[in-house]
């Protein structure tokens, strides 16, 4: 009884380290995601900005 019980514990906390580990995954491919638009967006003005320096 008692290593069922253990072994069922054991399961359900590597389900749940899993579950954190996809939620991390979800969060961090949100920032980087994030964090590409704005370096895009900054290059992009960056860009504009010369342009307009040259007219």
């Amino acid at each position: 009884m008692k290593m069922s019980f253990e072994r069922c514990t054991a399961r359900n906390k590597m389900f749940v380290n899993s579950a954190f580990t996809k939620v991390d995954n979800y969060c961090t491919f949100l920032m980087k995601k994030v964090l590409f638009k704005v370096l895009f967006l900054i290059e992009y003005y960056q860009k504009g900005k010369k342009n307009d320096l040259n007219f």
